[in-house]
């Protein structure tokens, strides 16, 4: 099983984003949960899902890949703002704290992903978690996982 795990930046961007698509090259059903990491709720459960396209973008510093999921009612993404290296995003990812009552210690305005799964072959064990803290250093956890039952698949 090969496994990517990186902090979305400027030198990631470009393997994340190929080693996604690629998983999503074999048409593959999927699954997506999402759940804020700090609330004792859940996960919504998106199941069923195909991808709609796909849109990787770039403007000076910035980048970022979207995925747009059917029926409609899913998508997922990530990107990175600024010049900032992996280096340093994963240094400001150990220097907070994942959750904190004391805002100034929260992670915020990063994203980590892991990618279990080359893309090569379709795998049962494919996937792709994100996760993405936003400015209130609230984690928005995303799960994508693939229905290998397809004919032809490798179980």
């Amino acid at each position: 099983m090969s496994y990517l795990q990186a902090m979305v930046a400027v030198d990631t961007f470009d393997r994340l984003a190929d080693r996604v698509e690629r998983l999503l090259s074999h048409g593959r059903p999927m699954a997506m949960s999402r759940r804020y990491t700090w609330t004792q709720e859940p996960p919504e459960l998106y199941a069923g899902q195909t991808v709609r396209r796909t849109h990787r973008w770039s403007s000076g510093d910035q980048g970022g890949l979207s995925v747009v999921l059917e029926p409609g009612i899913a998508c997922f993404e990530f990107a990175y703002h600024g010049p900032a290296t992996s280096k340093h995003e994963w240094a400001r990812f150990h220097a907070a704290k994942a959750d904190s009552p004391i805002f100034g210690e929260r992670r915020r305005n990063m994203t980590c992903v892991a990618i279990y799964g080359d893309g090569e072959y379709p795998l049962w064990d494919d996937r792709i978690v994100i996760q993405e803290w936003n400015d209130d250093g609230v984690c928005d956890e995303r799960v994508i996982v693939f229905d290998n039952t397809k004919k032809g698949s490798n179980r």
